[in-house]
């Protein structure tokens, strides 16, 4: 009975360590960049593929449900208003930096609605935000025009960069994108007062139970 007590002890210390893993949120990246930006009078900076610009709803990265939001979520492109849409020459690469390291499991992707749009592409994780970085492929994926996202899920990585590169895109000279989101949990660890003051409280309760066991 003792042992076992103990050992549950130890265990929900190591959790309490490890920290708590919000899982499915929507992650918003920090920042963008491209191998060759595509920026015109029609289709602005890149930032606009990441600032929420011209989707139905709003999200708050890392607290916002992904698979929710995702599916309630559309986007539409005003031409009169350029800041909705961004894009890569070409067969480009988009980086992206989530600003931490987070466990990535899914993408939503909002395309042009219209010609140009991205419809299929490769998915990295790198060690580095742009172009100089160690690459692992996550997946090749396919997207498409329309106001509704196309997601999908892949095997979790924990990573603070990734990159897009364009695979096809209706045969244009430049790929257009109207918002491209990313999901998983951010795993924060306590302060180390926090986790201190716990030890604490579970050395005296695990003080009390044995000296009742005895």
């Amino acid at each position: 009975m003792k042992n076992k007590f103990l050992k549950g002890l130890v265990a929900s210390f190591a959790l309490a360590f490890v920290g708590i893993a919000n899982a499915g949120l929507i992650i918003g990246a920090v920042d963008i960049d491209a191998s060759s930006p595509e920026v015109s009078v029609d289709y602005s900076s890149l930032d606009a593929i990441i600032d929420q610009s011209g989707l139905s709803n709003s999200y708050i990265s890392g607290v916002t449900d992904f698979s929710s939001f995702v599916g309630a979520t559309t986007a539409s492109y005003d031409f009169s208003d350029p800041e909705e849409l961004g894009g890569v020459l070409g067969l480009g690469s988009i980086y992206f930096d989530l600003g931490d390291i987070f466990n990535v499991d899914s993408i939503a992707i909002w395309g042009q609605n219209g010609t140009a749009t991205l419809t299929s592409y490769a998915l990295y994780a790198s060690d580095t935000f742009g172009s100089s970085g160690t690459r692992t492929l996550i997946g090749n994926f396919l997207a498409s025009s329309g106001p509704n996202a196309v997601s999908h899920n892949f095997i979790s990585v924990n990573t603070q960069y990734l990159e897009i590169d364009v695979l096809a895109n209706q045969g244009y000279s430049s790929t257009r994108v109207n918002e491209i989101a990313f999901g998983g949990n951010h795993i924060s660890v306590p302060e180390p007062s926090t986790l201190a003051i716990f030890a604490l409280g579970l050395m005296g309760l695990a003080s009390r139970k044995i000296k009742k066991q005895a």
